[in-house]
């Protein structure tokens, strides 16, 4: 079956703008509040300058934060290292929250839009040889 040039162009036309969208991420997207899926007591601000801050609450009740940078460039989505600010100067405290930063927010990852209220974010655990996911929805 033979197509009229006119059907051809609609579909090469749809198919570019389908393309587009699916490939074209708004870095903007992700500004506001989220937390992650499986601990609600830990949050992320992803803020419209390229910051973001980052809380935990402990079961004792006590907040650990941090501060720090991120982009996301298509499906490319990077953070800088931490500021972390934990309630006390404790060493320790600080060498918990970047472990569990390193977990929820790896330095890189695949991000994947689930809907407009959650995304993944995919990266390489070098030391298990397998990919993670963390899931993020957002506050309401």
């Amino acid at each position: 079956m033979i197509k009229s040039g006119r059907t051809v162009a609609s579909s090469l036309i749809f198919s570019c703008l389908l393309i587009v969208s699916c490939k074209s991420i708004s870095p903007a997207r992700i500004v506001g509040s989220w937390y992650y899926k499986d601990f609600p007591g830990l949050t992320c601000e992803f803020k419209s300058n390229g910051t973001y801050h980052y809380a935990a609450v402990t079961k004792q009740g006590v907040t650990m934060s941090a501060d720090g940078t991120y982009s996301v460039d298509g499906n490319k989505f990077t953070v800088g290292a931490p500021d972390v600010s934990p309630a006390s100067s404790d060493d320790s405290a600080k060498v918990i929250i970047w472990g569990i930063m390193k977990r929820t927010i790896p330095p890189t990852g695949t991000i994947a839009w689930k809907s407009d209220d959650e995304f993944t974010v995919t990266s390489r655990n070098e030391m298990r040889g397998e990919d993670e996911t963390v899931t993020w929805k957002r506050k309401k």
